[in-house]
């Protein structure tokens, strides 16, 4: 699991995490790069203030919201710049290979992209760092 934290306990104190867990499903790759809602929140610490950047959450994921205390911008985001101006407000972004993901690379936001291990790309490099953003890190996962 991902530890975020403002070392501290009390609101003021937590983390804001932006999350965004399937990419465009008409995508040659979607199966491969996509997650479910569940999936990504295995991969955090809940203690921390989660912010859905998900376009379009299903009813099901609404649901999840409410049990997790997730704020869902979806209703607030009409394009790229109502998209780069919630990045500017999180502490770490955290999205599978998404147009969202190469937004907050390419801002400087402090940025994980969840990568399955058998899905290889060029661009994202293997592990680690990738040489596309200096502020993004690559997760290579099991469960994709």
């Amino acid at each position: 699991k991902m530890v975020v934290s403002k070392h501290g306990d009390d609101l003021d104190n937590k983390a804001i995490i932006g999350i965004n867990w399937q990419g465009n499903p008409k995508h040659i790759h979607d199966e491969k790069r996509s997650l479910s809602l569940e999936e990504i929140l295995n991969t955090l610490e809940l203690d921390n203030i989660l912010v859905s950047f998900q376009f379009r959450p299903t009813d099901e994921e609404k649901i999840l919201f409410e049990k997790y205390n997730i704020i869902n911008l979806d209703p607030y985001i009409d394009d790229m710049y109502d998209t780069a101006t919630f990045l500017n407000q999180v502490d770490l972004f955290v999205s599978v290979d998404t147009a969202q993901a190469h937004l907050a690379g390419s801002m400087g936001v402090k940025t994980v992209c969840l990568m399955p291990h058998n899905f290889e790309d060029y661009r994202w490099g293997y592990e680690g760092k990738t040489k596309l953003y200096e502020s993004m890190k690559i997760m290579r996962l099991d469960i994709l």
